[in-house]
C-alpha cells in the first residue's frame, strides 16, 4: 500500500509541473478542421482542395466497396453505383456545397461524412433542412472522435 502511494504522489506531482492543461487539449469541431484546411494553400497552390476532395472520393469508393462486401439485390445494387458515381463526378460541387454549409456557425458540428451526404441531396435537388437538423443533433451528441 505504501509504494501505491508513493506512486500516485510521484504522479501528482510530474501532472502539476508538466501541466495538466496540455493534457486536456481542445478538440476541434468537424467545421472548424474543413474550414482550417484552408491554412495550408500555399500562393498557387490549393492544398485544403485536393485534401477535402479526396476525402469526398473516398466517401465514393466507400460506397462501391459494399456492393462487394454485401450480397444486393439488382435494385440496390444499381441504386449504391448511382450513389458512387454521382459523387465520382460531382466531386468539385459536393466540395463547395460542403464550404458553403461548413461557413454556418450552427454547422460547425456536424460529421464530415453526414455533411457530405447533406451537400450531395441539395446537388439532387432534395429538401436538406431535416438532414442538417438531424446532422447537428448527433453532432451535439457524440464524442468527438467518434
Amino acid at each position: 500500500m505504501k509504494k501505491i502511494t508513493i506512486i500516485f504522489m510521484i504522479v501528482i506531482c510530474l501532472l502539476i509541473s508538466v501541466g495538466a492543461s496540455c493534457l486536456a487539449e481542445r478538440t476541434i469541431s468537424p467545421g472548424e478542421f474543413w474550414n482550417s484546411l484552408t491554412e495550408l494553400d500555399g500562393n498557387d497552390v490549393k492544398v485544403s482542395e485536393f485534401i477535402k476532395q479526396a476525402y469526398i472520393k473516398g466517401i465514393g469508393k466507400g460506397i462501391l466497396l459494399t456492393v462487394t462486401m454485401i450480397d444486393f439485390n439488382e435494385s440496390d445494387r444499381e441504386k449504391i453505383l448511382f450513389n458512387a458515381n454521382f459523387i465520382s463526378k460531382y466531386i468539385v460541387e459536393i466540395r463547395k456545397v460542403m464550404d458553403n454549409l461548413y461557413k454556418d456557425p450552427a454547422n460547425a458540428l456536424i460529421k464530415l461524412d453526414w455533411m457530405c451526404r447533406i451537400a450531395y441531396s441539395k446537388l439532387r435537388g432534395e429538401d436538406v433542412e431535416s438532414l442538417i437538423g438531424a446532422g447537428r443533433a448527433l453532432g451535439e451528441i457524440l464524442p468527438a472522435d467518434f
